[in-house]
């Protein structure tokens, strides 16, 4: 059995996902003044995880993506768009 070659990829999930975060990070910033610093604080309890993400000096598992996408996608402001680049989380309705 040949595996399949994935070097015809040009970025990792991982690499992709960590690009997502970045960029979402500044846009969220751009549009209301908040620091990617304080988005982890807020989010994850973690002011340093942006600053980590950028370096490439730490890896990241899925649930943290979801839990900073989501953060933000919650207080994302309704006048600002949101990056069409990034993948928006759907928004589930909860029943009573």
């Amino acid at each position: 059995m040949r595996h399949a070659d994935f070097s015809v990829y040009d970025l990792g999930m991982e690499e992709t996902l960590r690009i997502h975060l970045l960029n979402l990070s500044e846009a969220f910033r751009a549009a209301t003044g908040i620091t990617p610093a304080t988005v982890g604080k807020r989010a994850i309890n973690d002011n340093t995880v942006f600053g980590r993400l950028a370096e490439r000096d730490s890896s990241f598992n899925v649930r943290t993506y979801d839990r900073l996408i989501g953060w933000m996608s919650d207080r994302w402001p309704a006048d600002a768009q949101w990056p069409t680049d990034v993948p928006r989380p759907a928004i589930i309705e909860q029943v009573a």
